[in-house]
């Protein structure tokens, strides 16, 4: 019961829905979920990365049920450059939107 109040079991529940949330927002965003809905096209986009969370989520509690120390350590590193990543695609697409 304890490996689920550790540190590293906080921060993969926190990169798991920070990641999963930008993947399922870019995963609307790519099959054009949203497209000629007028304003309800962001709920959709929003809709989509909160329940792609949510079950990262879910399986990141299981994660840390089944799995070492080991492994919950190196999955944090792979997450954490995968949401490093997602972070610096946005800022740059949104700096190069602005420009043109």
């Amino acid at each position: 019961m304890k490996r689920f109040i550790r540190p590293y079991s906080f921060l993969l529940y926190l990169l798991a829905s920070i990641t999963f949330f930008f993947l399922g927002m870019f995963y609307a965003g790519i099959t054009d979920a949203a497209k000629g809905q007028g304003l309800a096209g962001g709920a959709i986009v929003f809709g989509y990365g909160v329940i792609s969370a949510f079950f990262a989520l879910l399986i990141s509690i299981f994660l840390v049920y089944k799995a070492s120390r080991k492994t919950i350590l190196t999955v944090n590193k792979v997450l954490g450059l995968i949401t490093a990543g997602f972070l610096l695609y946005f800022t740059w697409r949104y700096y190069t939107q602005i420009e043109a």
